[in-house]
């Protein structure tokens, strides 16, 4: 029994627990079956060592997390790779994570969360990628650390996908999709929502969009993978999005009489950037609709909830935008006009389109159909190409 739970937590390259199993061994070590005592003193040896290595990687991880939400709060480019190796290179783990395929998922895990609350995909994508690649050559992954892997490569497909690199995405998700069908599909009710998601973001947004509906309408009612909350609530949300750009309003809209909860309660689960994708979402289709007087209402619903986030360098470009719908809303015919597209190119600090979000586009992108009079799908595709 000792010998099968020590090859179980080599296999799960869980350290801690396998140490108080050689403790253990070596105090049996005299019964008849054990192994002998220098051979399991010399592997305690061993494997502690690995101990503090996890140790050294927590305590660092836990400095890139810091040093990474300092440099974000800058609102400057951060040189993501330079940050992790000089921390990495503090506790004599630069070589190390290369042959621990665990410990460097757990670095770019919280790197990636860093990312993704600052909308810097653009530097994470060559460091993420570079990262996969070197233990892909090195140790590579294997059964037991398969959920890396699947991990690693849903993770590359998303960067690749807020990049707008969509053929790059697609080539990953084929990977990811073989991945999931692996080892009995160990991590396929885990994984595969998110897959379908993000597939589903990268068909529409390079032309399919149909496809892309198709796809999500048959995952939300899917009988047989049972999604959590969170992964329902998603799938709403981009259908809803994908309705709206197919101008299909009146379904864009039911899509949430689906969700029978408070903003309040939504925010708690979903966060601040869901929520307010879902309000804007249903004030643009009411707008759409002709609804002034209800566009009126959710946008003073919006400022009022939401108020204390447009003041904060990330979400500046969002207080502009529910500027320009509220003038738009006042008098709609006016998105055509010199004055109004004026209004807009100096509303806006514009970076290079190839760095610019995705989701930053898909608003913009609304505009720019207004005021060239043109439909709003169409417009979209042209920007995320160009």
């Amino acid at each position: 029994m000792l010998r099968q739970a020590e090859e179980l937590a080599k296999k799960a390259e869980n350290y801690g627990i396998l140490s108080t199993i050689y403790s253990i061994e070596i105090e049996n070590s005299q019964r008849e079956f054990a192994p002998d005592l220098k051979v399991l003193l010399e592997q305690k040896r061993k494997y502690q060592q690995l101990a503090i290595e996890d140790d050294n990687a927590n305590i660092a991880n836990q400095l890139i997390r810091y040093e990474l939400k300092k440099s974000l709060s800058t609102g400057r480019e951060i040189d993501i790779a330079a940050i992790i190796k000089e921390v990495l290179k503090q506790y004599g783990l630069e070589d190390i994570v290369m042959h621990r395929p665990r410990l460097m998922y757990n670095i770019v895990s919280i790197t990636r969360s860093a990312v993704l609350a600052g909308k810097q995909f653009y530097s994470f994508e060559p460091y993420l990628t570079a990262k996969y690649k070197e233990i892909e050559k090195g140790t590579g992954f294997n059964k037991y650390n398969h959920f890396y892997k699947v991990n690693f490569l849903y993770m590359i497909a998303h960067v690749l996908y807020r990049n707008k690199k969509f053929e790059e995405a697609e080539r990953y998700l084929s990977l990811l999709q073989e991945g999931l069908e692996e080892y009995n599909r160990s991590h396929y009710s885990l994984l595969y929502p998110k897959y379908v998601l993000l597939i589903a973001a990268v068909y529409n947004y390079s032309g399919r969009s149909q496809l892309a509906i198709d796809l999500l309408e048959k995952l939300v009612n899917s009988r047989l993978l049972k999604l959590n909350t969170a992964q329902l609530l998603n799938a709403y949300l981009n259908l809803s999005t994908y309705y709206f750009q197919q101008e299909a309003y009146q379904k864009s809209i039911r899509i949430f009489q689906n969700v029978q909860h408070s903003d309040h309660w939504l925010m708690k689960l979903m966060g601040f950037e869901w929520v307010f994708k879902k309000n804007i979402i249903e004030c643009i289709n009411q707008f759409e609709l002709g609804n002034s007087d209800i566009v009126e209402q959710r946008l003073k619903s919006i400022d009022k909830n939401f108020k204390e986030y447009f003041n904060r360098d990330l979400y500046k470009r969002v207080g502009v935008f529910l500027s320009l719908v509220r003038k738009l809303n006042d008098k709609p015919d006016i998105a055509p006009t010199k004055e109004f597209q004026n209004l807009v190119e100096n509303s806006f600090e514009f970076i290079d389109i190839s760095q610019e979000d995705i989701q930053a586009i898909t608003f913009y992108g609304w505009l720019k159909a207004k005021m060239q009079r043109r439909k709003y799908y169409e417009v979209l595709l042209e920007l995320v190409k160009s």
